[in-house]
């Protein structure tokens, strides 16, 4: 994540690390969009891998981010 978290543009749901992996989940804010206001993604080593998901809902970004970090222990 960069060292300074932007809370003008989003607002921290959960953040997870499991060893060189950490995992984000985030409210975009002020954004409407089709693709959901919520995203999970994951940092290896301080670089974005190619996981990104996006859903509606808190409850449905709790589910997300859990599934973020199943990936993330299948990799392991």
């Amino acid at each position: 994540m960069p060292a300074k978290f932007n809370t003008e543009i989003s607002e921290r749901v959960a953040l997870d690390t499991f060893g060189d992996y950490k995992i984000s989940t985030v409210l975009l804010k002020n954004t409407l969009t089709e693709w959901g206001n919520y995203e999970t993604m994951i940092m290896y080593k301080e670089e974005f891998l190619d996981y990104q998901e996006r859903c509606d809902t808190l409850g449905q970004a709790h589910i997300q981010h859990e599934n973020a970090i199943t990936y993330v222990m299948a990799r392991e």
